[in-house]
């Protein structure tokens, strides 16, 4: 069964300064232990007519959550027991563990506390993981639907507290945080605003924990792609846009110095005439592709993984094995195995094309307009 899935978007696109990020510790696990989400506990009791609105009904024994889902077009009623269920209170065992070894770790700076703090979070984790799973034996979609569900409304709350105390300030949201910019901002008036939103949502107190990490600056291209300048100086990049592992040190290495400017405010100009120019060595070049499985298993013989396969034995020597990393270069014909490259062989109209995509991807748009209905 397809459904919908956690809440993932921007808002605003380009260079912000400061960027905070407000989250939560252990979403999902968290909403499965606070509202007794269960195998014992929960199922879905009907499909109803699509209308958007997320509803809570209450009786002594059950709650009833009706959860918009614009995926299947319908709204999913999950029945939720008021006894307490055995996953759930497993999931609240291993969360308040890894609270007692956080506290520990930072008292004392033991590693062992480090561990099994991360130990409890893995479990946590995992057996909502499990949940959401319909091939696993024990996955239990309605669990998942209910948490995705409930998941989503409380990121939504968060962000209308943000556009409530700080116009405008929401850049990007990604399942379990927000980012957000504002010249300053009160950790405490968000605390407060929403935990008497979600009281008054839910009609009760729930245990869900909020973080707040903040950035000197930050560029943000899509959801999920992003660049990160931390208080201490750190440079993170997030999202297959900007750090995948098959790109060549060429798109690597200028999408550095493009995101290295931009956060400190420098001038690309130069930057950019630099690779345009293509002066590097055959290294920067190269490409990277994996056999991900056995040869005689691609529909595609001619696909890139096993059409460098086949080379690399034919011409190096190198057995076929799967898992086999290799690197090759895009030639003026076709791609060649970088063992047997040259400078001379190099496409550099392929390259610079990479070089104008990233030239493009840097040029700071226009806010991505999805906040008039805040306005």
């Amino acid at each position: 069964m397809l459904f919908r899935s956690a809440l993932v978007d921007i808002y605003r696109s380009g260079t912000f300064r400061p960027v905070y990020k407000v989250d939560f510790s252990s979403m999902y696990p968290s909403i499965m232990a606070t509202f007794n989400l269960s195998p014992d506990t929960t199922k879905l009791l009907m499909l109803k007519e699509y209308t958007g609105k997320f509803t809570i009904t209450e009786d002594e024994y059950w709650y009833l959550y009706e959860i918009p889902d614009n995926v299947l077009k319908r709204n999913m009623v999950i029945q939720v027991s008021k006894q307490e269920g055995f996953m759930a209170s497993i999931v609240s065992r291993f969360l308040k563990e890894r609270s007692v070894y956080k506290k520990l770790f930072k008292e004392t700076g033991e590693e062992k506390y480090h561990s099994l703090s991360d130990n409890r979070k893995v479990k946590a984790n995992g057996t909502y993981g499990i949940m959401g799973s319909e091939k696993h034996a024990f996955g239990f979609v309605p669990i998942a639907i209910a948490v995705t569900g409930i998941g989503r409304e409380c990121i939504q709350l968060l962000i209308d507290i943000l556009y409530q105390l700080y116009p405008k300030s929401v850049i990007e949201v990604d399942t379990d945080g927000i980012y957000f910019t504002t010249a300053s901002f009160n950790k405490q008036d968000v605390l407060q605003e929403f935990d008497r939103r979600l009281k008054e949502k839910f009609k009760k107190d729930l245990a869900l924990s909020v973080d707040f990490d903040e950035y000197t600056a930050g560029w943000f291209y899509l959801a999920k792609n992003y660049v990160l300048l931390n208080t201490k100086g750190k440079i993170i990049f997030h999202g297959a846009s900007l750090k995948s592992s098959s790109k060549d040190l060429l798109t690597k290495s200028f999408i550095k110095e493009m995101a290295e400017a931009k956060l400190s405010e420098k001038p690309t100009d130069e930057i950019i005439r630099k690779y345009r120019k293509l002066n590097f060595s055959l290294e920067y070049f190269a490409l990277n592709v994996k056999l991900g499985m056995p040869i005689h298993k691609y529909k595609n013989q001619n696909a890139l993984a096993p059409r460098l396969a086949k080379m690399a034995k034919d011409k190096l020597k190198i057995p076929i094995t799967q898992g086999q990393q290799y690197y090759y270069i895009k030639s003026h014909q076709d791609y060649m195995l970088y063992e047997l490259a040259t400078l001379s062989d190099v496409d550099k109209q392929y390259y610079l094309n990479e070089v104008e995509q990233i030239v493009e991807m840097f040029r700071d748009k226009a806010i991505v307009q999805k906040i008039d209905k805040w306005l």
